[in-house]
């Protein structure tokens, strides 16, 4: 019988990334003219993925929407 091992989240290491993420938004949103949008174009090599958009909604003390 093949038994699969039982998946468990490793909270840590996801919160950890959460907050990386969080950071990095925050420097793509202040690197942009307006501090609520910010847009860029995607590329790998000399290959187009495409353009991103980014739009600051609501702001509190703690989170960002």
């Amino acid at each position: 019988m093949n038994y699969r091992k039982r998946y468990v989240p490793d909270l840590m290491k996801m919160g950890a990334m959460f907050e990386r993420n969080y950071l990095h938004m925050q420097r793509l949103l202040q690197m942009s003219d307006c501090p609520s949008l910010t847009r860029f174009d995607l590329h790998v090599n000399s290959r187009y993925l495409g353009k991103v958009q980014i739009v600051r909604i609501e702001s509190a003390k703690y989170t960002d929407t």
